[in-house]
């Protein structure tokens, strides 16, 4: 195996062993050329590993969305680059679906769900709703 090839091995053992502490049955997908549907079986949604020096993440977010067939339930995860302080690993995912993924944290997803074309009131902003039960899964919203 060439050396890019075991770093980007490795970086996708490192994104699996944190995506199993939330999908226990998630693992490394099989390699699969021109038909690759991103890194991970046995997940909910397309995620996608790098583990570059170099972030190019528009490169990166543009062939995400093509694997996606026009969903915007994506995952792009970077591992950092490790030679800076600040090299931590790096979660994006399309907008709508982080705006999917904070009406879930905030429980007022089923609002948003008949609407996603609109914002969420989000308690805390202007005319922002009371905080409602935390979704089962996810840490209770910070005050």
């Amino acid at each position: 195996m060439n050396r890019p090839r075991q770093k980007g091995t490795r970086g996708e053992n490192y994104f699996l062993a944190h995506l199993r502490t939330v999908w226990p049955a998630a693992e490394r997908a099989p390699l699969r050329g021109t038909l690759d549907r991103g890194d991970y079986v046995n997940v909910p949604f397309l995620i996608e590993a790098k583990n570059t020096e170099r972030p190019l993440f528009k490169q990166w977010v543009r062939v995400l969305r093509v694997k996606a067939g026009g969903s915007d339930r994506w995952v792009l995860v970077w591992k950092g680059d490790a030679r800076t302080a600040d090299g931590q690993p790096i979660m994006i995912i399309d907008f709508h679906f982080g705006m999917e993924l904070l009406a879930m944290w905030q429980g007022t997803l089923e609002n948003f769900s008949q609407n996603p074309t609109s914002t969420p009131r989000f308690f805390g902003l202007p005319g922002g709703d009371a905080p409602r039960a935390p979704v089962v899964g996810l840490p209770a919203a910070r005050a």
